[in-house]
């Protein structure tokens, strides 16, 4: 599981054989288009105080902090269902989507590449974006997902956008799209990310209430009951 998981394996055969790894574990692949259920944002379980407690004891950071606010889970209930968290304290698409799995999630997993707006992202889901900046000149993946960061996203009921950012976890966490791209993206990147140069991208989604006639190539997971321990 190794080769999986390691942040550093970024070709393109990966997304395809974790699909076949989770095939083993027991898990059920079926083509957008066939019945979805509407799921609705659950409630946060966990505030500011939480969160540094979460990132003071494991090292919690984004991946983590995403994957609990948009489960209705906290930072220190989903870390043992993320494999290696030890080992690599970063959370890649794999690493997320077999979480996903283990806590028994139905899900869509997509990978933007290189075109995505928020216009397209999930209603109940996580994104995954990268910040641009010298780097980008590469052509390497690798050099993006160095500087990734895992968000949530979802709707309400009148289809606007929200995001929740570990980075805004005043007044809960989650914040109008509008305000997290005006306000917190430039912090993100001014900040936290050196050399980038204000452009980002989303390079993965996890929509985890799939609607109809998506993409082909998106995959929806039927993990039923949890495997968790």
């Amino acid at each position: 599981m190794q080769d999986f998981l390691h942040p550093n394996r970024t070709d393109n055969g990966q997304k395809a054989r974790v699909m076949r790894l989770l095939g083993r574990l027991g898990a059920t692949f079926l083509h957008l288009g066939q019945d979805c259920v509407e799921a609705k944002r659950p409630e946060m379980r966990f505030g500011r105080e939480d969160a540094a407690e979460a990132s003071r004891r494991v090292g919690a950071n984004c991946g983590p902090m995403a994957l609990a606010a948009i489960t209705g889970r906290t930072p220190l209930d989903v870390l043992p269902f993320i494999p290696r968290w030890d080992d690599f304290h970063f959370t890649t698409e794999v690493m997320m989507a077999i979480a996903l799995y283990r806590l028994g999630h139905v899900f869509a997993w997509q990978e933007h590449g290189y075109a995505t707006t928020p216009y397209d992202w999930p209603s109940l889901g996580l994104v995954r974006i990268a910040f641009e900046g010298p780097w980008s000149r590469s052509l390497a993946r690798q050099e993006l997902l160095k500087r990734s960061h895992w968000i949530a996203t979802s709707r309400d009921d009148h289809g606007r956008l929200h995001i929740y950012d570990v980075n805004i976890m005043v007044g809960g966490g989650w914040r109008p799209y509008a305000k997290w791209r005006d306000e917190t993206l430039p912090f993100i990147a001014g900040r936290l990310i050196p050399g980038a140069d204000g452009r980002w991208r989303g390079i993965e989604q996890f929509d985890l209430a799939p609607w109809f006639g998506g993409s082909p190539r998106d995959l929806m997971i039927v993990t039923g009951e949890s495997i968790a321990a």
